[in-house]
């Protein structure tokens, strides 16, 4: 693992990144508030290359989750160029999952209806053709069972519920998905356990990940870069790659790289 001697020990290889296609290439984009002259990001840069794991960690009102709904298109740069890579420049909504910190699940409607709903908003898939058999195939891919199908939000766990919102985010195939510290809510053995189950489907799908976390260890775990925020309005004060080839378990989780990676992360936020 190595880390540059710079105030803020930025790791990027730039001749590495050349020939990788970026899935979001951001060059100093600022966002304001709406309606209002004050910045939340300032001069933000950044390349996100397609299938990689990438977190923003930094304190809380510093804009990560204004950063990610920027790059779900739900938000607009104030200033600066926000570009997208070519699966994503048709403005195909479907092609990018997004699972909110609390599910957002509609309380009235069965698992399986809530799982076809971006299917019935977007206008690539007919929902209703959608296979029992397939929804089966959803819910099992996060964790739950077939018999969850039927069950609606309240009769959930918060943990099952926030494996649902993930499965209906995965729903329409995307390309991207962003989490919006999706694991918040749930208890300290759920959390590990779902942190191995989205970094399973990152790769078994090859998706491009973003997450948004005040963890230091979740987003190392989880993590080929991690960026931190700061300042105000914020920008990317560090950059910070995970040297870690192999799967992401319990060795790595105890591993002195984890550690040492979370540890020159907490030095950055609180310098």
């Amino acid at each position: 693992m190595t880390f540059l001697s710079s105030p803020t020990f930025t790791v990027h290889d730039a001749a590495t990144d050349r020939h990788a296609e970026s899935a979001f290439d951001l060059r100093d984009v600022s966002v304001g508030f709406p309606g209002s002259d004050q910045l939340v990001l300032s001069g933000v840069s950044m390349s996100i290359r397609c299938g990689e794991f990438v977190s923003f960690v930094g304190p809380s009102g510093c804009g990560k989750s204004t950063l990610l709904r920027l790059l779900a298109g739900l938000l607009s740069p104030s200033a600066g160029v926000l570009s997208r890579g070519e699966s994503l420049r048709d403005g195909d909504v479907s092609r990018v999952g997004f699972v909110f910190q609390h599910p957002t699940l509609l309380p009235w409607r069965t698992a399986a209806q809530n799982i076809r709903l971006p299917l019935e908003l977007g206008r690539t898939k007919n929902l209703r053709e959608l296979p029992d058999g397939q929804i089966t195939q959803r819910l099992e891919q996060v964790g739950l069972a077939a018999s969850d199908a039927i069950k609606r939000p309240p009769q959930l766990s918060g943990g099952m519920q926030m494996r649902l919102s993930l499965a209906r985010a995965l729903v329409t195939d995307p390309a991207v998905l962003l989490l919006d510290e999706p694991f918040a809510a749930v208890d300290d053995l759920l959390r590990l356990k779902l942190q191995e189950d989205i970094r399973r489907l990152h790769q078994d799908r090859e998706l491009t990940t973003v997450l948004v976390t005040h963890n230091l260890h979740e987003a190392v775990f989880l993590s080929d870069r991690v960026f931190v925020l700061a300042g105000t309005p914020s920008s990317v004060a560090t950059e910070m790659a995970v040297d870690w080839a192999g799967e992401r378990n319990g060795a790595f989780r105890n591993s002195p790289v984890l550690s040492e990676c979370a540890r020159r992360l907490a030095a950055a936020l609180f310098r």
